[in-house]
């Protein structure tokens, strides 16, 4: 008994002296930061180090949620916190590390942006092929992300004005009103970063329904459908300024349609891409 007691304990001590070792062979991280000007009274300047934190993602997390970023660049100062870096002079078994681990995950608002987006006219397509295009498509809308500060979930709401153009239509362009609500999926990484300054991909992609309001007169079906379902893909950048508050620059492919080319009707096809500007909101992490 003792001699299978022994071999059995022999895999796991080399599996702890394996991880030991790989553990030794790191070095701590740690992140710098100075500060002249009003931050530092009486003095020329102020400067420090933070850490040791065990590995990168724990050192990044901690200067991520340092509360001096914004103070060190507020005017009057000069100074930051620079990048994480790792010290190989140490090994990890002789440094005490500074616990940095992120809460647990939870479901939150990561970012709110209220942006307003124009792009070409509905295309309407009537019996025989004939296509027209209205001239523009412009509205609001609102677009959430949940989960994390890389991605999560999103839901987008709209309230769009567009002009539609057909001869069945009469010579003038008619208006409508189109509020579209989807979910899905944004996908929001980091890729620049300095102080509290920084930059995001916003990569997205839902599936909703289309509400179609107005042009009750226009005399055909398609105005009486109403609803239409359909899907919008997106890809842009967003710019903070500072740690809550940035601008959203993005390029709207929505895919929508309504009614078909079809004698006394209409078939709406959705502007192949839009332009979207936004003002955004991320409310600080937990």
């Amino acid at each position: 008994m003792h001699t299978s007691v022994g071999r059995a304990a022999i895999p796991v001590a080399a599996a702890i002296l394996i991880a030991s070792a790989g553990t030794a062979w790191a070095g701590p991280w740690y992140y710098e930061w100075s500060c002249t000007g009003e931050c530092a009274p009486g003095r020329l300047a102020i400067d420090g180090r933070e850490g040791p934190f065990a590995s990168r993602a724990d050192c990044e997390y901690a200067r991520d949620h340092d509360p001096r970023a914004d103070e060190f660049v507020a005017p009057g100062n000069l100074g930051g916190l620079e990048f994480c870096e790792e010290d190989t002079s140490q090994p990890t078994g002789s440094v005490t590390f500074v616990a940095a681990t992120p809460p647990a995950n939870k479901v939150r608002i990561t970012a709110v942006e209220i942006g307003v987006a124009l792009g070409g006219g509905w295309a309407a397509t009537s019996e025989g092929g004939m296509v027209t295009r209205g001239p523009a498509t412009i509205g609001f809308e609102i677009d959430s992300h949940t989960g994390r500060d890389v991605g999560g979930g999103a839901i987008q709401l709209g309230v769009y004005g567009a002009w539609v153009e057909a001869p069945m239509l009469g010579e003038s362009a008619r208006a409508v009103l189109l509020v579209p609500l989807s979910v899905g999926l944004a996908l929001t990484p980091q890729v620049w970063s300095h102080g509290p300054r920084s930059a995001r991909l916003d990569l997205g992609a839902s599936l909703g329904g289309l509400l179609l309001l107005g042009c009750g007169d226009c005399g055909a079906p398609v105005f009486d459908e109403t609803i239409s379902f359909g899907y919008t893909l997106k890809a842009g950048v967003d710019v903070f300024l500072s740690k809550t508050s940035g601008v959203g620059v993005d390029v709207v492919f929505p895919r929508w349609q309504l009614g078909s080319a079809s004698a006394g009707n209409l078939q709406l096809d959705s502007p192949t891409a839009m332009l979207r500007l936004s003002l955004i909101n991320r409310p600080p992490a937990p």
